[in-house]
């Protein structure tokens, strides 16, 4: 999604703000994360205000398919409340693929907008991830290449020509990217037939309603078969370099950038002064219209730094603090909470919770990255937190950052009470009531801002 106002005469085409919205750190980071949630994060984060050419670009990482039905159609309904240009990347093998040169592999399956070699690619780069965001990886998924079978099911009985009528139908743009090559006129040589066989059974037998989507044994044979060093290097080798696929991306960002900037081309039927009447529209004024439409989430009740890595910051904690804290205390933060932020406004904060101008500035900002020095330990009976400087981040975090002497994390909470109790630790501290730890040596966190509905 992006927006953008004013013009430059078709000048230089970078956005002024690139902010990228992961669902599965988002997930992690936020308490009864939902997908509808999702989605009206970055509704929020395309809003902007600023005029004079710039534009702000916002990166939607997260799986969209056409599931379950009408899904297509309420996620772009939320993303027209922002008054935002959408652009659908399609990927896409160009021809001749195994669609072309081995239909006797295609017998009995449903109909796909992707050519098999495509769903073999996607699966051999799942099993290769480590430490991925949401866990799906070889290691922490027992049934990984399962699933990249079932957001591949996801679309069948549904062509290619038929996929991208529906997403013009639906999107500002659609480009469509050759991310590999198909598998040839020639076919595939035997080994790399196996493989395609293989998958094609997962797809035929694929459920989208069961867990795991396909038997063990599946999964089994297809992590044995694309583990063998011949099959991996002739799946990789269709793989379109990375800088090609990017200039790509580059080439359609910019058409993108520069359409906005230009009343003709605004989506759909609405108007130069209608556009600006919706960028000037408060994200209020917007949940309030789509809430009676029955398609938009509450609104935010906080706006944190979130999504810090765990492991990063216990263990550099942790580790910098050792020998130094009494074990009561190290067992309390290893305990650990469900998630790790550093707030910047609450609705039910008794001064900061009022002032709209502050939650909108930050709001604007969800998606982008901070970065945050984590300098000290304060800690009670009852609570414990990790002492932080906000270093860099978007202007608005930045001011509302420094506005409040203890930054805080908060690590640990003792039973029955509530994690805010951590603001008191500066005025327990000069009472004696409290302990500080400086680190040795600091060490660096970074972070996204995100916007919350609970809480």
């Amino acid at each position: 999604a992006a927006e953008g106002s004013g013009g430059d005469g078709g000048g230089g085409c970078a956005p002024s703000v690139v902010k990228v919205l992961n669902s599965d750190k988002m997930k992690k980071a936020l308490k009864q994360f939902s997908p509808k949630n999702y989605w009206t994060s970055v509704a929020d984060a395309a809003e902007t205000h600023v005029g004079g050419g710039s534009a702000t670009l916002v990166v939607a990482d997260k799986n969209l398919v056409p599931h379950p039905h009408g899904h297509l159609q309420r996620v772009l309904n939320v993303l027209a409340e922002s008054g935002a240009t959408t652009l659908a990347l399609l990927p896409l093998a160009s021809r001749p693929s195994s669609v072309d040169s081995m239909p006797h592999l295609y017998v009995g399956l449903p109909k796909l907008p992707m050519p098999l070699e495509m769903v073999a690619l996607c699966m051999l780069r799942v099993l290769m991830r480590e430490q991925h965001e949401g866990d799906l990886d070889a290691a922490r998924s027992e049934s990984a290449a399962s699933v990249v079978a079932m957001f591949a099911v996801f679309y069948r009985n549904t062509s290619l020509s038929q996929l991208r009528d529906r997403l013009e139908s639906l999107f500002g743009s659609v480009c469509g990217v050759p991310i590999m090559e198909g598998i040839g006129s020639a076919g595939a040589p035997p080994m790399l037939e196996e493989v395609l066989q293989h998958v094609a059974k997962g797809l035929a037998t694929c459920s989208v309603r069961e867990e795991p989507p396909l038997p063990l044994e599946w999964e089994a044979r297809a992590r044995e078969l694309l583990a063998r060093d011949d099959v991996r290097h002739a799946v990789l080798s269709l793989q379109r370099p990375l800088p090609h696929i990017q200039a790509d991306v580059a080439a359609a960002l910019a058409r993108l950038l520069r359409a906005t900037r230009m009343p003709s081309q605004l989506h759909g039927s609405m108007s130069l002064s209608t556009a600006l009447q919706e960028q000037m529209c408060t994200s209020e004024d917007r949940m309030a219209r789509a809430d009676a439409a029955g398609g938009r989430a509450a609104p935010l009740r906080w706006l944190a730094i979130a999504a810090l890595p765990k492991d990063q910051l216990l263990e550099g904690l942790l580790g910098a603090l050792d020998g130094r804290l009494p074990d009561e205390l190290v067992e309390r933060i290893r305990k650990g909470r469900p998630e790790y932020h550093v707030t910047l406004w609450h609705c039910d904060d008794p001064v900061m919770g009022k002032d709209t101008v502050v939650r909108d500035a930050l709001a604007a900002c969800v998606g982008q990255p901070a970065h945050l020095q984590v300098s000290a330990l304060v800690a009670d009976e009852e609570v414990a937190a990790a002492q932080v400087v906000l270093l860099s981040g978007p202007d608005a975090v930045v001011a509302q950052g420094t506005q409040k002497a203890f930054r805080h994390i908060t690590l640990a909470v003792a039973s029955g009470v509530h994690a805010k109790m951590a603001n008191l630790l500066p005025e327990r501290l000069a009472k004696g009531k409290a302990m500080s730890y400086t680190l040795p040596e600091p060490f660096y966190l970074e972070g996204q801002v995100l916007g919350c509905t609970d809480g």
